[in-house]
């Protein structure tokens, strides 16, 4: 079972997952939980796994981090995923300038090149993309922080006037 942003989870209030998560550990040996998200450091003090009262207490769990990748292994990976799907591959330097080493971005570029086999086009979309995904996170994150939703915009703003 997959989660995505799980870091979520710690806003559940009132249902005991962790018990059904240490219940599916000990019991169901064919099923594995893959939790990801940005905020690790929320994640892991949502499953409590070094609180001894925890019901997730003492039990394995693997962290794998993903960092943006440097040019080189941007170019690799995209290359790489062009071979697969027999496309030839972009100016993956210029793709790499244009949107960083974010995985997700570098995917979702690879996603549409893919289809549309235009390098513009694609580096276009992904931008798009992107800036509707950060302004609707940005808008989930003001909710329930209206008192302060004036000093957070002048700080996005302030971020975005330094930002490439």
């Amino acid at each position: 079972m997959a989660i995505d942003e799980a870091q979520e989870l710690i806003k559940l209030k009132g249902f005991g997952l962790l018990k059904i998560l240490a219940y599916s550990y000990d019991n169901l040996r064919r099923v594995y939980f893959v939790m990801s998200g940005f905020k690790i450091g929320l994640l892991k003090r949502f499953l409590k796994l070094e609180k001894t009262d925890s019901p997730l207490f003492g039990r394995y769990m693997q962290i794998v981090e993903l960092r943006p990748f440097t040019l080189q292994e941007a170019v690799r990976f995209l290359v790489e995923g062009c071979r697969q799907y027999g496309v030839d591959p972009p100016n993956a330097e210029r793709v790499y300038r244009a949107l960083g080493g974010l995985p997700g971005w570098l995917t979702y570029f690879g996603y549409t090149y893919v289809n549309t086999k235009r390098e513009e086009e694609s580096i276009s979309q992904t931008v798009s993309y992107a800036v509707e995904l950060i302004g609707q996170e940005f808008y989930h994150f003001l909710l329930g922080r209206e008192a302060a939703e004036r000093r957070y915009r002048v700080i996005m703003e302030t971020a975005a006037e330094c930002a490439s």
